[in-house]
């Protein structure tokens, strides 16, 4: 049961260090509603979660399950760009193109401890928050120690003046990723940056 246990934190560990999310991040929960987009602390950007799903939202960063971060994760985020990428120590610029950015974000995810074998399924270009963004579609496996388990990622990135604004799905393979996709596909146009006047 110990050894469980231990487990379980490591794979929390390692997902919410891939997602970003802190515990000093976490400044305030509470249940997604329908029609009640959910703002950061900062009021940087405001987005509607899928209803009845549990949110944490920060200064730079709103963060959303249904069953727990080992199951399904959705999560926006302003990333400054010094530190866009780091897991492999890059920086994104205002002037980054979306292909490039793409790149760029699946070598990061390639440098993360606990997860091998990435594979890109697809990158194109999307829109996210109105501006032109890059679509990246992976897999990739946690490392023995976690279980082992294939999980499957979306994620979406935009470069703006100040930051990189990125969207991101993530749940494993099994059973999860395709039942909630669709969730995370909703919630993408309720984006709306609310950044002052120069930042986006």
């Amino acid at each position: 049961m110990r050894n469980r246990y231990a487990r379980c934190m490591l794979v929390a560990t390692v997902l919410c260090a891939t997602l970003g999310v802190t515990g000093a991040q976490a400044a305030g929960t509470g249940i997604a509603v329908a029609n009640t987009p959910v703002s950061t602390t900062k009021s940087l950007f405001a987005v509607q979660p899928p209803a009845g799903w549990v949110y944490q939202r920060g200064g730079y960063d709103v963060f959303t399950s249904r069953d727990g971060p080992l199951l399904n994760n959705i999560s926006f985020e302003l990333r400054k760009h010094k530190k866009a990428f780091t897991a492999s120590k890059k920086g994104s610029a205002p002037d980054s193109l979306p292909e490039e950015l793409a790149e760029m974000y699946v070598a990061d995810l390639k440098s993360q401890a606990g997860i091998s074998d990435v594979n890109v399924i697809s990158i194109e270009p999307a829109v996210l928050g109105g501006q032109p963004a890059f679509r990246v579609h992976v897999t990739y496996v946690l490392m023995q120690a976690m279980g082992g388990a294939p999980f499957e990622q979306v994620a979406l990135g935009a470069p703006l003046q100040d930051y990189l604004l990125v969207a991101r799905y993530q749940a494993p393979q099994l059973h999860f990723f395709g039942t909630y996709l669709p969730a995370f596909e909703e919630s993408l146009p309720t984006l709306t940056l609310t950044l002052p006047a120069g930042k986006n």
